[in-house]
């Protein structure tokens, strides 16, 4: 197995964890970001990427998770997506991937909301009551229609997950 296939199957291995607890417990522990973190460091070292392309990589880390904090301050996403967000900048670099995560992140959390809020409707719009889901607790606060949808808690590292899986497969 070469070192590319087996960076590609531990980095989706990282990506499907982050959507499970994130989608669990609404959060991304530091502790699996800085494996995401470390594991590129060693993947760098393995591959020999040259001063240029490393620092490439590290602006783009630098520049997401730039990106992503100034819209943590100013909305509801949380501190793990921020971080998440440089740990998968720092896998894409600053090429053509870098460009497509952020038009793949966008896309698929404006479907996700989109869906969030199909299923708020049919909830609000069902005469029968739908089941509750105490084991994620942010899924009875959509269905249930107790908080505005505005209010309603989603999961941003889904998205972006999903978003650093497709590049690393394409």
């Amino acid at each position: 197995m070469t070192i590319d296939l087996a960076s590609r199957l531990l980095f989706s291995a990282f990506m499907l964890t982050v959507v499970v607890w994130d989608v669990v417990a609404l959060r991304i522990p530091d502790r699996l970001v800085l494996l995401i973190l470390a594991t590129f460091v060693v993947v760098a070292a393995l591959q020999g990427l040259s001063y240029e392309d490393l620092l490439s990589h590290v602006a783009a880390g630098v520049l997401l998770f730039s990106f992503f904090l100034a819209a943590a301050v100013v909305g509801p996403m949380g501190g793990g997506d921020v971080k998440l967000a440089g740990a998968i900048g720092l896998w894409a670099g600053l090429g053509q991937d870098f460009a497509y995560f952020g038009l793949l992140a966008g896309l698929f959390y404006y479907l996700l909301m989109a869906v969030a809020y199909a299923v708020r409707m049919l909830a609000f719009w069902t005469p029968m009551p739908l089941p509750s889901m105490p084991a994620l607790p942010w899924v009875d606060d959509l269905l249930s229609g107790n908080k505005p949808f505005m209010k309603c808690v989603i999961p941003f590292g889904p998205p972006l997950a999903m978003s650093a899986l497709v590049l690393a497969w394409a």
